[in-house]
């Protein structure tokens, strides 16, 4: 039997998209604090000067990468809701979702809090641990769009 993505399920995936969006806010103002060389929010605080890790294009690309990993969680979450699959596969379509967006995320953040790239296995620990979250990303990313397929070849079907 396939069905539209459950309720349950939307509001699973609505929640993660708004904490990795949330994430890409933080690091915005990593960003700024990036670009002013200390941290400062007058009226609220003065300016504390500390060393903020990572460069400020490294703190751009995070902002930038956890925006965009919030927004394509609600868009994978909208595209489910027309997309026509088995309780297995909406099942495995959210946590490959989430996954992608999680793995993705994460290889950003530790990308920029050690200043590397995660562009091949190898170097430093941080290095290795930042190419297996995008490896990881790079596979359940495959996974979803498989589903995504999938769930909406069988759409047209059932549209006659």
């Amino acid at each position: 039997m396939f069905s539209e993505l459950a309720t349950a399920r939307q509001a699973q995936m609505i929640n993660h998209g708004a904490l990795i969006f949330s994430g890409g806010l933080i690091a915005g103002l990593m960003l700024t604090f990036s670009l002013l060389g200390h941290i400062e929010v007058w009226p609220i605080l003065g300016k504390i000067d500390v060393d903020i890790p990572g460069g400020s294009r490294a703190w751009l690309r995070t902002h930038l990468g956890l925006v965009i990993n919030g927004l394509g969680i609600w868009v994978f979450m909208l595209i489910g809701c027309k997309l026509l699959l088995s309780g297995q596969q909406q099942k495995l379509y959210v946590i490959s979702v989430l996954a992608t967006a999680w793995f993705n995320s994460v290889g950003f953040i530790l990308g920029t809090l050690f200043g590397v790239h995660g562009l091949q296995f190898g170097g430093t620990v941080a290095n290795s641990l930042t190419y297996l979250c995008f490896i990881i990303a790079v596979i359940t990313v495959v996974i979803q769009m498989t589903l995504v397929f999938k769930g909406s070849k069988q759409l047209k079907a059932s549209a006659g």
